[in-house]
């Protein structure tokens, strides 16, 4: 209903497509999971529905690509750099694919795999194609709109019950208190997404209050998830923003930083623990100074260790015998060697051991090349850009400690807000109209 409500009021010329996508970032998360999958027995995967919108989009866009060379109405527009270095990364993996589903994978894997690969490039295409002013305050409504219920959400398990709306991951934080996923699948997507919608709130609310009192909101619901990674990264989208586009000095924002870190743990202990010394405090002992990087960095060493081997096509796949062999050598545990759970937890090690160094080149030089491009156009053009300039500086980060490939939840996210970005650069819309109070609509 929330999705009808905002492609209708959008205006939007495409509102087939944007109808898909602002269901896709308001129940995505929900719907994705297996509950929601079913087998049809002529197809050699499963349809969950994220790959449901792809195969819809990847028809929507054929059939107007031929309706439109038929009709000769084909419009042109200059392409940005970076797309040269996303094809070319897509073909290499789509190859290495090809290469390993005859030593290590299935068909069906090799199906599942080839959809996964091209899920970021055709959410990309057609948004590049389709979008429109009306397209992008949708989306940015619906982020925000998520956002918002995803941190209520998240207060709530914290601090009343630990179960409400959970659907996915029960990961500790401290003692007995679980990470709040919000109506995410895990506490880290949780964060990434509040991340996002902080930077959305930040440079297209005009309105003083509301914008203040969504991003207080958002980082309740980033602090009660716990994510260590994802707390360094909206420090991060701060110092960017205060120094940037507020212009205000390093010295100060370097202070304002250190206190911050310093009252978020000082409270926190304080809070849920008050019969602790903060020094001694099960949230400080067990969440801020646990030691999980001495573990992976294991890990690291095995991947290098490794990598000699096969470093121009990688392994293939968590069905390699090398990382069975190589997670049981660390003590990982079976579970974890037949990737069950946890994994390489660096996502440029993980695409250099699975398909080698050439496509981790590839694939850093894509992702610096998209922050080049925004960050010329939010000096030179306008501030807006800075959304999906941080999106993908806010992806680069994320992959130092987790994996997330462009496939995935933050994946895709980032695909729609760089075809965000490079649909209002190429079509040249009037921004100031984005930018707008939606205390008002």
């Amino acid at each position: 209903m929330i999705a009808g409500h905002f492609t209708l009021q959008s205006g939007s010329n495409c509102k087939f497509v944007t109808f898909f996508l602002t269901y896709w970032l308001l129940g995505g998360s929900v719907f994705d999971m297996i509950y929601y999958a079913f087998d049809l027995p002529v197809l050699p995967f499963n349809l969950q529905f994220s790959r449901i919108i792809i195969i819809m989009f990847t028809m929507y866009f054929l059939a107007t690509l031929a309706l439109e060379r038929k009709y000769k109405k084909k419009e042109y527009f200059e392409n940005p750099n970076f797309e040269k270095f996303l094809y070319i990364y897509l073909f290499v993996s789509v190859v290495l694919n090809i290469i390993h589903t005859f030593s290590i994978l299935s068909l069906k894997d090799f199906f599942v795999n080839t959809t996964n690969i091209f899920a970021f490039f055709i959410i990309y295409i057609t948004i590049k194609k389709y979008g429109d002013e009306g397209m992008i305050k949708a989306i940015y409504k619906s982020l925000l709109t998520i956002c918002v219920i995803s941190s209520l959400v998240g207060i709530y398990q914290f601090i009343v019950d630990p179960y409400f709306f959970r659907i996915g991951a029960e990961r500790l934080a401290f003692a007995d208190k679980l990470r709040s996923n919000g109506v995410f699948k895990a506490e880290y997507i949780q964060s990434y997404f509040l991340i996002s919608g902080i930077a959305v709130a930040l440079m297209t609310l005009k309105s003083r209050i509301l914008k203040y009192l969504l991003v207080a909101l958002f980082l309740i619901g980033i602090i009660f998830a716990f994510h260590r990674m994802s707390w360094v990264v909206t420090i991060i989208l701060f110092a960017i923003y205060f120094i940037k586009i507020k212009k205000v000095k390093i010295l100060y924002v370097t202070i304002v930083a250190g206190i911050a870190l310093v009252m978020i743990f000082f409270f926190s202990s304080r809070s849920f623990l008050l019969v602790d010394e903060f020094g001694h405090s099960h949230i400080v002992q067990e969440r801020l100074f646990i030691d999980t990087i001495t573990f992976r960095f294991n890990i690291y060493r095995m991947v290098l260790n490794n990598i000699p081997k096969s470093w121009l096509i990688g392994f293939g796949t968590p069905k390699s015998d090398v990382y069975y062999h190589g997670m049981l050598r660390l003590g990982a545990g079976e579970d974890w060697a037949n990737a069950e759970r946890g994994g390489l937890h660096n996502g440029f090690l993980h695409i250099m051991f699975f398909e080698g160094v050439p496509a981790m080149i590839l694939f850093i030089i894509f992702l610096l090349s998209i922050i080049f491009y925004f960050y010329y156009l939010k000096d030179k053009k306008h501030i807006f850009y800075f959304i999906p300039f941080f999106e993908v500086t806010k992806f680069t980060l994320s992959n130092i400690s987790n994996v997330f490939p462009i496939y995935g939840e933050l994946g895709l996210l980032m695909a729609i807000s760089i075809a965000v970005g490079v649909v209002a650069y190429r079509k040249k819309i009037d921004l100031n109209k984005i930018m707008v109070n939606y205390a008002d609509t």
